[in-house]
Parts: structure tokens; C-alpha cells; sequence
């Protein structure tokens, strides 16, 4: 970050150009929401061409189960933040962005409190879970 710029998280703040919105970590409103976790890799695990480093899944306090991995692949890192579909469904849930606001989880990029630019890619869905992912910008990225 710029020399003397006073870090407060909750601001959007210019960064490289853009405009990015300033956080402590990436994942805050999961952790405010979270009853418990379990870490279900411990150790940094290779397969193929990707790494996962970390992989936990919060009980939040409505009960809901969400899996946060951040995974290397091709020299980028990568975090995702998955919901098992079948639960939110059977939950009530109808909203998927919805709820996610509702969580304080960040639908568009940001910069940590460890200068790290965290690059928004959207929503997706599969059959077996809704997710969010982010990808971390290297100085080289347009």
C-alpha cells in the first residue's frame, strides 16, 4: 500500500488503479458467523497440478456448513468458498447472493490487510454446490 496510508477497513480505497475495497482478511463474515470449524486438511496436499494449502468447513450458527480451500494451481492462488447445494436448498434458502450479503462475505474484489488484491470471479453452480471464488492479482495482472 502507499507509504503512510492509514489502513481502515470498511473504506474503498484506490490501489494500482483501481478501486478495491479495503478489508481485514478476505473472509470475515464467516468467521463472525461461525459457530465452530474443522480443519479437514492439515498439511499442504498435491494432486495433479493443483495444490490445496487449506480447506475448513464452518458451522455457522444458522446451522448452514460452508467450506472455505484456498488451492494453487499454474503459479496463481486461489480461494473458494463453497455451500453444499442440496442443504441450502432444503434450508429455505432461495437466494444465493442473498445470503452471502447476509454473511458479510465480499461479492466483489478487495485488498487485505496484507496488501492482498483479491480478484472477484462471481458466483457459479454446479450439482453438488453454490460457490464464490477469488484469485490473487500478481503486479503483472491487467
Amino acid at each position: 500500500m502507499d507509504e503512510g496510508y492509514p489502513y481502515r477497513p470498511g473504506e474503498w480505497y484506490m490501489y494500482k488503479g483501481r478501486i478495491v475495497f479495503l478489508v481485514n482478511t478476505l473472509f470475515d463474515g464467516i468467521s463472525e458467523n461461525a459457530e465452530s470449524v474443522e480443519c479437514t486438511v492439515e498439511k499442504p496436499v498435491k494432486t495433479d497440478d493443483i495444490t490445496i494449502c487449506y480447506k475448513d468447513v464452518y458451522t455457522l450458527k444458522d446451522g448452514m456448513h460452508v467450506e472455505l480451500c484456498h488451492w494453487l494451481m499454474d503459479g496463481m492462488s486461489f480461494w473458494d468458498l463453497s455451500i453444499d447445494r442440496k442443504e441450502f436448498d432444503e434450508s429455505g434458502n432461495k437466494d444465493f447472493p442473498a445470503y452471502l450479503d447476509g454473511l458479510g462475505v465480499y461479492r466483489h474484489s478487495v485488498l487485505d490487510r496484507f496488501a492482498c488484491q483479491w480478484r472477484y470471479c462471481g458466483e457459479q453452480s454446479t450439482d453438488e454446490c453454490y460457490r464464490v471464488q477469488y484469485y490473487l492479482e500478481n503486479e503483472d495482472d491487467d
